[in-house]
């Protein structure tokens, strides 16, 4: 719960930085905040909870949707207005879904250091109209498997 809070709170500061910064320190201030507390939240729940064994294929998904609905939640600071319903629809408790799937989840055939790869490369910037335009199959894929487990 306070990782939640956390990431309202520096999303919340992030979009004061657009008033003065402009967007693009905004968004990068977002996202540094939200990929830390994001992934301090994640080995909360690695502690905290068992890992679930799964492929490869649903490892790299949870990763991969952890970055994108992770960068949307923000983005939602960052570009207020003429958002998708999709996006405008996420909340934190959806990005958070991934965050946690993705800290606990493992596939037998992965090292650690592809684990690592995995959550350098989930760090999304969704700090424009046309970037989240860009991400929606994406976003929507991930809502999808999300409403079905």
């Amino acid at each position: 719960m306070r990782s939640m809070m956390l990431i309202v709170a520096l999303a919340g500061l992030a979009a004061c930085g657009s008033e003065t910064g402009g967007e693009g320190a905004a968004a990068e201030a977002g996202v540094d905040a939200v990929a830390g507390v994001a992934g301090m939240a994640a080995e909360g729940a690695v502690q905290d909870e068992a890992p679930i064994t799964a492929t490869r294929a649903e490892v790299e998904q949870a990763w991969g949707c952890r970055g994108v609905m992770g960068a949307a939640f923000a983005a939602r600071t960052v570009v207020k207005d003429g958002l998708p319903a999709e996006v405008a629809g996420i909340t934190s408790d959806t990005a958070m879904y991934w965050t946690n799937r993705a800290a606990r989840l493992r596939a037998p055939d992965m090292t650690e250091a592809e684990l690592d790869a995995l959550t350098a490369s989930s760090v999304r910037v969704l700090a424009t109209r046309q970037a989240i335009e860009n991400a929606l199959p994406q976003i929507r894929d991930c809502l999808a498997a999300q409403a079905t487990g």
